[in-house]
């Protein structure tokens, strides 16, 4: 079921690690601060092994991490992830640093996202590869390279941006990938309130996923030349400048297929993770009855935390459709259902959780309750507290989402004093959440 090893001259360049303003609530208590590798998924991963095990499962030989800083959390993640494949991974990791004082365009260039590009051109002239993959990490997406790169060069093409189909009325937000009957890219829409259908599927329009194979003579020829508008939008800044002039395609990730995956799991898989409500939603969507991925899949591994232990849990409450990791106590007469419950967490008797997202170390005290509420690592919730069921209440403490998700917090105080007020979406959140179970 395995496609051939074909990219052993590809090189990968990840990108876009800057933590974003709409998920600092999640990040405000880390010291580094770094929104990928420190935003934790389901009970032991992180959303950066996503990226690094589709990278490592595909052969890839050279990963250069692009982040502006601590970049040597992810890199250190990376090693871990390469330690524990099942399969043998000789893959050289290294940092990709701003250039101090490099030229560049002809001239010295103050700004740090110009020293990243220069950077990244350097990296790419040091491994001599073919082609690079240029990867944006603020996704969740399982995907086989190989078969993008087949079909990059079965169409001869210079530039290959994968994307995903969406139905139109669900896009809000994202960028539109513009497409002929075959498949030709002809322009990418950002944040346009009209986005352009699909030519063979009026109802339909492919989403920019973030991930882009380009050939290296290409990148070392056209990236330096961009106009700018920061790292974070490199690859859409390519496509839109190069549409007209070179041969740039779409791949469809949707037909991208996982080794291990039976087939009538289609690869539906995919998350943007922009806002701590889509950070929400992933997790409500991975406890839907539809599983979209497996921990345990031999041949597309995802290693799980550096957890050599039992796992050693305490369970005495009622657990109803929640995903728990290790070393977990629940007390007596607690109630938790629809919620992730991360490694070395305490719940103390007579707790309530509905739909919870609780991470590594929380301990929530006797006769809490809590609904919709995202719980911080290390932080410890008093006894008695009622937390996602006044929201009005909660406004004054923590930070509210505009779909009424909670993130409870130490620094949730001082975030709300940087980021302008939350405005709830309508009276009908309000009304929602102010019942009782």
């Amino acid at each position: 079921m395995r496609t051939s090893i074909v990219n052993s001259n590809v090189v990968a360049i990840l990108y876009g690690f800057q933590p974003l303003f709409e998920v600092k609530p999640l990040t405000c208590d880390q010291v580094d601060g770094n929104v990928t590798k420190g935003l934790p998924y389901a009970t032991q991963h992180y959303m950066v092994d996503f990226i690094l095990s589709n990278i490592l499962n595909s052969g890839i030989q050279a990963i250069g991490i692009c982040n502006q800083r601590n970049a040597k959390s992810v890199l250190d993640r990376a090693r871990f992830l390469a330690s524990r494949s099942k399969k043998p991974v000789r893959t050289s990791l290294c940092i990709v640093p701003p250039v101090l004082g490099c030229h560049f365009k002809n001239k010295f260039e103050k700004s740090t996202d110009d020293l990243l590009v220069r950077s990244m051109v350097n990296f790419v002239k040091q491994h001599h590869p073919c082609k690079v993959a240029l990867i944006r990490c603020d996704s969740l997406y399982l995907m086989d390279m190989n078969q993008m790169v087949n079909q990059h060069q079965m169409q001869n093409a210079d530039i290959t941006i994968t994307a995903k189909p969406l139905p139109i009325t669900d896009i809000v937000g994202e960028s539109v990938v513009v497409v002929n009957a075959d498949n030709r890219v002809l322009d990418i829409e950002t944040h346009s309130t009209q986005p352009s259908s699909m030519p063979y599927d009026t109802s339909q329009s492919l989403v920019d996923v973030g991930h882009y194979l380009i050939d290296s003579a290409r990148f070392i020829e056209c990236v330096p030349k961009l106009p700018g508008g920061g790292v974070s939008t490199l690859g859409q800044q390519l496509v839109a400048c190069h549409a007209k002039d070179f041969r740039v395609m779409a791949y469809d990730l949707s037909e991208n297929k996982i080794p291990g995956v039976t087939a009538f799991k289609s690869n539906d898989f995919w998350h943007r993770i922009t806002t701590v409500d889509d950070y929400f939603d992933a997790h409500q969507e991975l406890l839907a009855s539809k599983v979209y991925y497996h921990y345990d899949n031999q041949y597309w591994p995802i290693p799980v935390n550096e957890i050599e232990i039992p796992l050693g849990n305490k369970l005495y409450g009622f657990i109803t459709n929640t995903l728990i990791g290790s070393r977990i106590s629940v007390g007596h007469n607690a109630r938790i259902r629809n919620s992730i419950i991360r490694d070395n967490v305490q719940i103390d008797e007579g707790v309530m959780l509905d739909s919870c997202i609780v991470m590594d170390g929380a301990h929530i005290k006797k006769d809490a309750q809590l609904r919709r509420a995202i719980v911080t690592p290390d932080f410890v919730v008093k006894c008695n507290d009622c937390i996602g069921f006044d929201l009005l209440s909660d406004l004054r403490r923590y930070y509210v989402t505009p779909s009424g998700v909670v993130v409870v917090s130490r620094a949730a105080f001082d975030v709300l004093l940087q980021i302008p007020p939350v405005q709830l979406r309508n009276q009908n959140v309000l009304n929602s959440t102010s019942g009782t179970e």
